[in-house]
């Protein structure tokens, strides 16, 4: 309950990314929502048998069960009408219309702007820039600059996946963009980054995507 006597909105927020879910719990909550967190389809479920929320936030790609099947199973039990909206790093059209048949609200694309962190939560640009300075003294853009750097690091030194992949699912506009910023961040290129990594020997790196990106 807020001052007024109202029932807080409830937002539940399902991503394996725990920057994502720290980051957006941060800022509705500061709007006055009560937020709840999930990191797994397993969380979400048993956060949504406990209550069942006012709106959805739902990651695409997470570990053991992807957000498309869970959506899914939602769907399927048609039980409580609450609004979903998906969230994808590397998104298709094929994949946004599945999730639209089955119901989704809206589909955003990560790493999300101001304008659709706005969209989804009701909240102004204006309102979201003041509480990325009190909160993380930054501003949006260069907060999720070095939020996506973080996570391609992830990639490089834990998978093999391809650094021109790596580029496109971490949101940087071309190799050299991305090996700039990353410079500039790091100390060093990405190739040089995943030269260096320790590996054992006869070890085998990763060779899937890992969830959340």
């Amino acid at each position: 309950m807020n001052q007024s006597g109202k029932r807080k909105a409830r937002i539940l927020v399902v991503d394996d990314e725990a920057d994502i879910r720290g980051l957006l719990k941060e800022i509705l909550s500061e709007e006055g929502y009560e937020v709840d967190v999930a990191a797994n389809a397993a969380q979400a479920r048993a956060s949504r048998a406990r209550q069942i929320p006012d709106l959805v936030l739902l990651d695409i790609w997470m570990p053991d069960v992807d957000g498309i099947t869970l959506l899914r199973e939602w769907s399927a039990a048609a039980a409580d009408g609450c609004p979903v909206v998906m969230m994808s790093g590397h998104g298709t059209v094929e994949t946004a219309v599945e999730a639209t048949r089955l119901g989704a609200f809206d589909f955003v694309e990560k790493p999300l702007s101001l304008d659709e962190i706005a969209a989804a939560t009701g909240l102004s640009r204006r309102q979201i820039e003041r509480l990325f300075k009190r909160h993380l003294n930054c501003v949006p853009k260069r907060y999720y600059l070095q939020m996506r750097l973080r996570r391609a690091r992830e990639l490089l030194l834990q998978t093999s996946m391809p650094i021109i992949d790596i580029t496109t699912a971490c949101g940087f506009q071309s190799p050299p963009h991305f090996s700039r910023c990353y410079r500039a961040q790091f100390g060093c290129p990405p190739s040089a980054e995943r030269q260096s990594r320790p590996r054992k020997p006869g070890a085998q790196l990763e060779q899937t995507v890992p969830p959340g990106v």
